[in-house]
């Protein structure tokens, strides 16, 4: 989903200061067609492989009730259908093969809020009235999840709302949910995995606060800042990222920039993406077929502003592969993945579910991993974390091996040479030399005790119930394993 978008250009300096990666910033963004009516403070949104653009105003304050429709395989634009009333910074969703907006103002002039809901059909080409908002308000940010429709907070003439509503498409009826902590208006929202994601905006200044809203349980929480504090930008979802596209920000001059901020929700860290082609703020934004559209918007020339009817789409990088493989050999899990540029670390994560929540159980600069802490027949779902100089970069794919260790038996001698020359021998059966194995690779690995105790068996000299020999990893040099079965 999208809302509205503002750019601004900011000293250089400003922002690597701040020490968030540049990761997406190989993306580019291409010009396309122009839309056929400059505009801003208006919403975009994808259905059925085509992209509406709904309302907004022009530079002569005149507000806007016409609708474009954009076909991007043959890169032209042609007008739908009217909305019934004019709508400045209304709110546009796509469920269901239709088009849903929400509130807006219907004049620049800030006492004309409305709570009117309008729905679109492209199969018959019209509009058509449902039931309203609970109140009259401009801003709101609206989102699809579990076929409902969540319509949060904005602006009204009471001020900013914290107001969040559940709209039933179906039923056509509302009912009220658990207010936005923090309302705000000229803010931007999100979807991921069911999540609903409520970033920056305007109270009082640019806010810098995320705070994600579950509708599964009605509950509100707060994630990490942005890096910098916007609003009028544009913003969309895609590949379980959020990008934050241009937009004001308070108390700069000049105060519209082509900044793209990249929000990953999955480790709660902030990237740059690629800039715009220009400085733009109150554009809007939408996902279609792996590519992010920009359109309108207030744009800015060297210092002069001017109202934009331009077209922009973000062709992702496709990234160099980070895959991971594995297998298992009996006693252990053995990994493997691609090595990728300018990355300090990997993380070798594991979950006993699909999806996490991962386990960190090493960090390594190589690109293999054996993992011997494994139960028989038991699932193992296993990712890479790269990192580099500036945090967490991305994550590898997640792969699933079953352990399948043998049933143990059978004999073994374990000479153990130690670093003083010292060797020591003991006659074991294989499931404790499988055990000091264990030890001593996790230990390499630099987990683990210091030592390990080695039952002595049938070499227990003296008087005692049972001898233990405790040998320290730091001075073992070498060892040697020599299997044998019992006649």
């Amino acid at each position: 989903m999208i809302k509205k978008c503002s750019i601004l250009v900011i000293i250089l300096g400003l922002f690597m200061s701040i020490g968030v990666s540049s990761v997406f910033a190989a993306d580019t963004w291409v010009g396309k067609a122009s839309l056929l009516t400059p505009r801003m403070s208006h919403d975009t949104v994808s259905l059925d492989g085509k992209i509406y653009v709904v309302g907004g105003t022009t530079t002569n304050s005149i507000v806007l009730n016409t609708v474009e429709k954009y076909d991007p395989n043959m890169d032209t634009w042609e007008k739908v259908a009217n909305m019934n009333i004019g709508r400045y910074r209304p709110e546009v969703i796509s469920y269901d093969g239709k088009l849903y907006v929400f509130g807006g103002s219907t004049s620049m002039n800030s006492a004309t809020y409305t709570d009117q809901v309008e729905v679109y059909d492209p199969t018959i080409n019209k509009w058509t009235n449902k039931t309203q908002m609970s109140s009259a308000r401009s801003d709101v940010l609206a989102a699809t999840v579990n076929q409902k429709i969540y319509v949060i907070g904005g602006v009204s003439s009471s001020g900013l709302s914290n107001t969040v509503e559940e709209y039933d498409p179906k039923l056509n009826t509302w009912i009220t949910k658990a207010s936005i902590p923090s309302p705000r208006q000229s803010a931007g929202l999100a979807v991921v995995d069911g999540k609903i994601y409520v970033i920056g905006g305007l109270s009082g200044g640019s806010n810098t606060t995320v705070q994600v809203y579950d509708p599964l349980t009605n509950t509100w929480a707060s994630k990490k800042d942005m890096p910098i504090g916007k609003a009028n930008f544009g913003i969309s979802s895609i590949n379980n990222k959020i990008y934050i596209i241009g937009g004001n920000i308070n108390n700069s001059s000049p105060n519209t920039t082509d900044k793209v901020e990249v929000y990953d929700p999955s480790n709660d860290t902030w990237a740059y993406g690629a800039n715009t082609l220009i400085p733009r703020n109150s554009a809007s934004s939408t996902s279609l077929n792996g590519n992010i559209y920009l359109t309108g918007g207030y744009e800015l020339t060297g210092t002069s502003y001017s109202l934009s009817n331009r077209n922009e789409i973000l062709k992702l990088e496709v990234p160099k592969e980070f895959i991971l493989t594995g297998t298992n050999n009996g006693i252990s899990n053995n990994l493997n993945w691609s090595s990728l540029e300018n990355i300090t670390n990997y993380t070798v994560k594991r979950s006993l579910k699909a999806g996490g929540p991962y386990e960190a159980l090493s960090k390594t600069n190589s690109t293999s991993y054996i993992d011997t802490n494994i139960q028989n027949n038991t699932d193992y779902y296993y990712i890479i974390s790269a990192t580099g100089d500036t945090g967490l970069v991305r994550d590898s794919n997640e792969i699933h091996l079953v352990s399948s260790v043998p049933t143990i038996t059978g004999n073994a001698l374990l000479t153990i040479t130690m670093t003083n020359g010292i060797q020591k021998e003991y006659d074991l059966p294989m499931i404790e030399v499988n055990a000091f194995i264990k030890w001593y690779d996790n230990k390499e690995d630099g987990t683990g005790p210091a030592k390990f105790g080695i039952d002595m068996h049938d070499n227990n000299k003296g008087p005692f119930n049972k001898r233990i020999d405790y040998v320290i990893f730091k001075n073992i040099l070498s060892f040697e394993v020599s299997e044998y079965t019992l006649k």
